[in-house]
């Protein structure tokens, strides 16, 4: 859905200080996470999990996207249609210290093309 389309209330009721805007918490992201590559074990005293490129599609504010970033060792593309989530996203980034591998983009998850990719996961 594009912002045009969303009513005027939106994006006061689902401000970018909140801590999350979906569903679901850190442990369940890294259920998902987990989930995904389970033939890649990673050593006790590796915290992450080789993953490639990453695009987080509809990222929000990033609650997820830091957790990716945390846990994997690939770049992010973090892509929302809502600036002030973008810019809460960084600010929390640059707090965890993982800013360098987080790039965000301020558009529609539909102008993504092909120069975009290729990606070795999808988040949404």
């Amino acid at each position: 859905m594009d912002s045009e389309q969303l009513p005027a209330f939106f994006y006061e009721i689902f401000d970018a200080s909140l801590p999350r805007l979906g569903p679901g918490d850190e442990a369940s992201t890294l259920k998902a996470l987990s989930q995904l590559y389970p033939a890649h074990p990673r050593p006790a005293d590796r915290a992450v999990a080789r993953t490639g490129r990453i695009l987080d599609l509809g990222c929000g504010n990033g609650a997820q996207t830091l957790v990716l970033a945390r846990h994997t060792d690939g770049p992010i593309l973090a892509v929302d249609n809502h600036q002030p989530y973008l810019d809460e996203l960084q600010r929390r980034a640059a707090a965890a210290g993982v800013a360098g591998r987080i790039r965000v983009s301020l558009r529609s998850m539909r102008s993504l093309g092909a120069g975009d990719g290729p990606f070795d996961l999808i988040w949404s």
